[in-house]
């Protein structure tokens, strides 16, 4: 159960993940998580869009499933990103990430991506383009990357 709303999905897909499958690794009990429409898992502080969003990727054709990536948004993208980050799901991440790069974005913001999720094959090609573009940081971009991250680029341009 997400804020209100109840989905009904095969456990198989979430034992793929570090949060739930220690989860499901407990003896069972009495009463279950998961296992009617009256004790659903309820995961707090997720919001039902994202969730839904989240759901794409996972049935996303190349896993086997039923639908294709190529009419997902990037504010989807990103939301099942931090979905699949947060609960461990590594090959959904993987997944999201591949798509995410089809997308046009600044190199601030691909940045701002790669150091939340741990992004690492982005970090060189995006820090080179943010080194040899023509302006600098801006006064907002510092803030967005924060102040170490940003003196050190500001360090590395002069240097170049």
């Amino acid at each position: 159960q997400v804020e209100n709303c109840l989905f009904k999905l095969p456990r198989h897909y979430f034992e793929q993940s570090e949060a739930f499958e220690g989860m499901f690794a407990l003896p069972p009990t009495d009463i279950q998580e998961g296992t009617s429409n009256e004790n659903p898992i309820r995961l707090e502080g997720t919001k039902s869009w994202d969730f839904a969003a989240f759901l794409k990727v996972i049935y996303d054709r190349e896993n086997g499933g039923v639908r294709d990536l190529d009419s997902i948004t990037l504010q989807e993208l990103l939301a099942a990103l931090e979905l699949a980050h947060k609960w461990g799901f590594k090959k959904v991440l993987q997944r999201a990430i591949k798509a995410t790069e089809e997308f046009s974005m600044d190199e601030v913001e691909r940045i701002r991506i790669t150091h939340k999720y741990g992004i690492n094959e982005w970090a060189g090609p995006t820090y080179e383009k943010l080194l040899l573009r023509e302006n600098p940081l801006t006064a907002d971009e510092m803030g967005s990357l924060g102040l170490e991250f940003s003196s050190k680029m500001w360090a590395a341009r002069e240097r170049l």
